[in-house]
């Protein structure tokens, strides 16, 4: 079974990748908690898109914050990220990350929504940014 979910998610991918350039759109993917944790010391690009009351709580430690309202290309914490490079989408529980990374991708980003959030984040016993 686990053969056969690996070998859906290659064709997937690669059905993804390929279609990437078509429109000019990029690639949408979910990463769970897990990977997420396991990349984050490698220096990601991260936005967090959710409203400045739940931003002020805590954060990803090292994201921006783009609320899902302000969320274009043009914006300028958006339009400094290098587009050759994965861009994690956090919000509070996945929702709101989902429609980011789908909305930048079709704008030509590689975009990760990263499944659980800030609050999957800190009960992962990660430590949050800015927490009062």
């Amino acid at each position: 079974m686990r053969a056969l979910h690996r070998a859906m998610w290659v064709a997937i991918t690669v059905f993804g990748l390929g279609c990437a350039g078509v429109g000019g759109g990029g690639v949408m993917e979910t990463v769970e908690m897990e990977r997420f944790v396991e990349r984050h010391p490698t220096g990601l690009q991260i936005v967090d898109v959710r409203t400045t009351d739940e931003w002020v709580t805590g954060r990803v430690p090292g994201a921006v914050h783009v609320p899902l309202a302000e969320l274009s290309a043009d914006h300028p914490s958006i339009a400094a990220l290098d587009k050759k490079q994965p861009v994690y989408f956090v919000c509070a529980v996945g929702g709101r990350s989902k429609q980011a990374a789908e909305k930048m991708a079709a704008e030509g980003f590689p975009a990760i929504s990263v499944d659980g959030g800030t609050r999957g984040w800190e009960a992962a016993g990660q430590p949050l940014e800015g927490k009062p």
